[in-house]
């Protein structure tokens, strides 16, 4: 019923959702879960990413004000820093003699 199409480049994740648009009466009306739309981001990004841009309208196969028969969610993937680890010096303690 519905189209999903995952894009990865230059940092950011496309994923376009499409449908047709019903012609018959006797078809159900559907619309698109966007819960759906974690499922279709590749484990090792999730927890990496952003959203940058979502459509303002549902996603179905028939028509409807705030519907349309396609969409597109882009998130960001966030770039983690390795941290760099400063040479650390022993502080040398002086002892009083006594």
């Amino acid at each position: 019923m519905f189209r999903e199409q995952v894009e990865i480049k230059n940092n950011k994740i496309s994923i376009t959702i499409s449908c047709e648009l019903r012609t018959l009466g006797s078809e159900p009306k559907v619309i698109y879960d966007k819960s759906r739309i974690d499922d279709l981001i590749e484990e090792k990004y999730r927890s990496k990413i952003s959203l940058e841009q979502e459509p303002e309208y549902e996603i179905g196969n028939f028509i409807k004000s705030k519907m349309k028969q396609s969409g597109t969610w882009i998130f960001k993937i966030r770039q983690t820093r390795k941290k760099v680890s400063t040479p650390t010096t022993k502080n040398d303690t002086l002892t009083k003699k006594q």
